[in-house]
């Protein structure tokens, strides 16, 4: 194997919900498009419509404490700009070319899914990473995993972080 059939990885897509476990998939992502001066695509679909309250609002008041009065009455849109913002920084911070995509609509696996696939295609991306909420049992049973239908219906590689 030579040094031009090792893969050349250019824009990774790295999906992020505000938790924390979503934002471990972002560091693996960050030393990868370090190592390999790639851009970072991170990309979340808010809830349309829905206001403030959740897991969101919450992450953001651990990030960024100041914000919490000014974040009371903010749709969930807002809010995800917002961490898209901070995140944004974040990467940015480490010389990494970085762009968000955000779109509004409606939250179940099936339309998430549709988005990334979709993200994968028009971005040319060469990369996934994400996090593995690790469901498992009636959860998983019922609502299924976005992590697995991922893994077999994108064109490109999935990198999962477990952890």
């Amino acid at each position: 194997m030579t040094e031009n059939d090792l893969q050349k990885f250019k824009k990774i897509i790295i999906p992020l919900d505000g938790s924390k476990k979503s934002e471990r998939a972002l560091k693996y992502g960050v030393s990868l498009a370090i190592a390999y001066k790639a851009e970072i695509v991170i990309a979340s679909l808010a809830p349309k419509g829905k206001k403030s309250e959740g897991p969101i609002r919450a992450r953001l008041e651990e990030i960024s404490p100041e914000l919490v009065k000014q974040l009371k009455n903010m749709p969930v849109s807002i809010l995800m700009e917002t961490y898209h913002e901070i995140m944004l920084s974040t990467i940015r911070n480490r010389d990494i070319t970085a762009r968000s995509f955000m779109k509004e609509g409606d939250t179940s696996k099936k339309s998430v899914l549709n988005m990334l696939l979709e993200l994968i295609k028009d971005e040319k991306a060469d990369l996934v990473i994400l996090a593995s909420h690790r469901r498992s049992g009636l959860q998983k049973l019922t609502e299924g995993s976005l992590t697995e239908d991922l893994i077999k219906n994108s064109s490109v590689p999935v990198l999962v972080v477990a952890k």
